[in-house]
């Protein structure tokens, strides 16, 4: 059933959790930002927060894996958020992707070998 309050002080929380992990990254302390996204994300899962929204932590989450070369996990994570977003939100997660898969090496070419040299 869908709870406008119980909503409001979910985000509220969510807020304050992602100040702290912005907080940890920009002091370079991805491994607990990972832990507070991941323990925010798990919260926010529990209370049924609408996964239209679940961009805000998962973003964050995304930047703290690859900050640790944990490329598969944050790629996954980015390929599960995808269906539920729109927009903007889409957009700029499907921008992370692109940019973790060029990191990963997936879109590079390979050197064409030419048969007459």
């Amino acid at each position: 059933m869908y709870s406008p309050n119980k909503n409001q002080s979910l985000r509220r929380t969510t807020e304050k959790m992602v100040a702290q992990i912005n907080q940890r990254i920009a002091a370079g302390d991805y491994v607990s930002a990972e832990q507070i996204c991941r323990e925010a994300l798990k919260q926010w899962r529990h209370a049924a927060g609408p996964k239209s929204e679940e961009h805000l932590l998962i973003g964050p989450l995304g930047k703290c894996l690859e900050a640790q070369q944990k490329y598969e996990q944050a790629y996954e994570l980015y390929m599960e958020a995808l269906p539920n977003l729109k927009g903007e939100a889409y957009n700029d997660m499907y921008t992370s992707l692109l940019y973790l898969t060029e990191r990963m090496g997936t879109f590079n070419k390979k050197e064409e070998q030419n048969p007459w040299f």
